[in-house]
């Protein structure tokens, strides 16, 4: 898809991505997108996290620390080439706590989840009065692209993604809760803690119609099933 079915047009690209769908986003937007994939393949196969002394299982930190590590790694002195793409518009889904997920606590966080959950199951937007969607983008003039979806389903922000978040609000959009720290204050975004992104997006049906003549589409293999495989990235061209 990167390497040659959109090589051949010249019109803007919209990158839509939460969770490890944004690490494959950003990923599509650094030069020579192919050999890209293929070491972000490897590095995430490679990826070995053991358990401290006295711990059957690594914890939230030791993820986090390794994961954060593992980012500045594959992106370092790269920045420029995702920012900087001149087709290439990056929109990193995360998912803000608020109220009692403001910040991560050992008894909070639980509850504030087991809040979100039952909201969640009443009405989709119930669960804003526990998490926001925030979406970082890739500068325009100084401002963050326009977003190539409609925001009236759910709580949301737009922040503009820069050299000083953008390592953050990735890992902020692959930290699942529990398993992973919450990354919280990220330069140029509201005070608080940032989640993994597919919490609030986790299947990206969103109201792409802001973008008419748009075609979307999803990098994803059909699921076998009469359901549809998860959306946690989508592009529009």
């Amino acid at each position: 898809i990167f390497g040659e079915w959109l090589t051949q047009s010249a019109q803007p690209v919209h990158l839509v991505g939460a969770s490890i769908g944004a690490w494959r986003m950003a990923t599509a937007c650094l030069h020579d997108p192919v050999q890209a994939f293929e070491r972000l393949e490897r590095d995430y196969i490679a990826q070995v996290y053991t358990a401290e002394p006295g711990r059957k299982t690594p914890s939230a930190a030791q993820f986090s620390s390794r994961f954060g590590q593992s980012l500045v790694d594959f992106y370092g002195g790269r920045i420029g080439e995702v920012l900087e793409h001149p087709r290439y518009k990056l929109h990193i889904v995360t998912s803000r706590g608020r109220h009692v997920l403001r910040r991560e606590h050992r008894l909070g966080t639980p509850l504030g989840y087991l809040g979100a959950f039952l909201t969640n199951a009443v009405h989709r937007k119930a669960m804003g009065g526990w998490l926001e969607r925030v979406v970082f983008s890739t500068p325009v003039e100084q401002a963050p692209a326009p977003l190539p979806f409609a925001t009236t389903d759910y709580r949301t922000r737009h922040v503009a993604l820069s050299d000083a978040n953008f390592n953050a609000a990735l890992q902020a959009s692959c930290s699942i809760p529990f398993l992973l720290q919450a990354v919280h204050d990220i330069p140029g975004a509201p005070a608080g803690a940032y989640w993994d992104g597919g919490i609030t997006d986790y299947h990206l049906h969103l109201d792409y119609a802001k973008l008419p003549g748009s075609l979307v589409r999803s990098p994803h293999t059909p699921s076998p099933s009469s359901m549809p495989a998860p959306l946690v990235e989508a592009f529009l061209v």
